[in-house]
């Protein structure tokens, strides 16, 4: 990855956030592994692209999503505002379930070559149990038909701690015309494998916290604006760039891309640190879905123990962290 002279104490003219270059392979990787949501947009009932996530395992039988929690939550909320039902006394987990069984959510992914772009039936979503805990979720999401692990990219984790002076980079679909056809799977947008509202964002994390807008749990400050529709997407890190730096002798083996973190919310709408006065991105990281689970018996946490999952970081992610 090519990343530009970016703001700093020795740059001060230079900008806060550019466009990286990735190289084909980067391109490929982040293009596949970055998926859209689809649904009728809760208060005028038209199909839009609701927000964005990321594949972080293909296992056997389904693929697991890392998101971020108040896209489905928020959908929710609108939905039951605009209906004359009541929500009743079950948790938000169980109603949102209710509204998977009728198909509401639909996931579009990338799949490799000779799948294309397929539209996917999202079969469960896992919230942390305390609203207010993180803004993140993990998907369970089944494959089309003809697709099976072998046809589907996924990124690591990078669940070890790295420099505030390091770039970061966030990724999500934003402005895609939404047109998906559920009998045949196929994305009826601007083309089957068509990335042009895909996009990457290169900065620095201005500002760790403990807690933003009602969310008690460390976040990210990150300068750079997203746009509508990046929610969910995943912050990147290319760990090579601190190699590079840090590093007297070249590693034999390069890093791939990896996730740190997952966008929340635009900060636009919100008062932003001193040091992120020019972006506009909140982010939670990546330690916040470990254990949230989508299946028996097993969460993330217990994917990556058992190798399902790509992760750095293996005292992170171990049962007494």
């Amino acid at each position: 990855m090519h990343i530009p002279s970016l703001f700093n104490n020795a740059n001060p003219g230079a900008p806060r956030w550019a466009v990286p270059v990735l190289d084909p392979i980067e391109t490929r990787d982040v293009s596949e592994s970055i998926v859209m949501f689809v649904c009728s947009h809760p208060m005028t009932q038209v199909t839009v692209q609701w927000g964005s996530g990321v594949i972080v395992a293909a296992l056997e039988d389904s693929m697991w999503i890392v998101s971020a929690a108040h896209l489905f939550t928020d959908w929710m909320n609108s939905a039951e505002r605009a209906s004359s039902s009541p929500p009743g006394d079950s948790d938000a987990a169980s109603r949102l379930q209710q509204y998977l069984e009728r198909d509401v959510f639909r996931v579009v992914v990338n799949f490799d070559y000779p799948i294309g772009r397929r539209s996917c039936k999202l079969e469960a979503v896992s919230l942390s149990r305390n609203a207010n805990a993180a803004d993140v979720a993990l998907l369970r999401v089944r494959y089309p038909p003809l697709a099976s692990s072998r046809h589907v990219s996924v990124l690591p984790l990078d669940l070890e701690t790295f420099p505030g002076w390091a770039p970061v980079v966030i990724a999500g679909y934003s402005g895609a015309e939404a047109h998906a056809g559920h009998d045949d799977h196929r994305w009826q947008g601007y083309g089957e494998g068509s990335t042009r509202d895909l996009y990457c964002r290169v900065g620095h994390v201005a500002e760790r916290i403990s807690e933003f807008g009602g969310v008690h749990a460390p976040m990210y400050g990150i300068s750079i604006p997203s746009l509508p529709g990046m929610s969910g997407g995943p912050v990147i890190l290319d760990r090579n760039f601190i190699d590079e730096v840090v590093r007297v002798l070249p590693r034999p083996t390069r890093f791939p891309l990896a996730v740190v973190g997952i966008i929340s919310r635009d900060g636009s709408k919100a008062e932003l640190p001193d040091s992120c006065r020019d972006g506009e991105t909140w982010a939670s990281p990546i330690s916040h879905v470990l254990d949230l689970s989508v299946a028996e018996g097993w969460s993330l946490r217990d994917a990556i123990l058992r190798g399902k999952i790509r992760a750095y970081g293996a005292t992170a992610v171990s049962r007494e962290s």
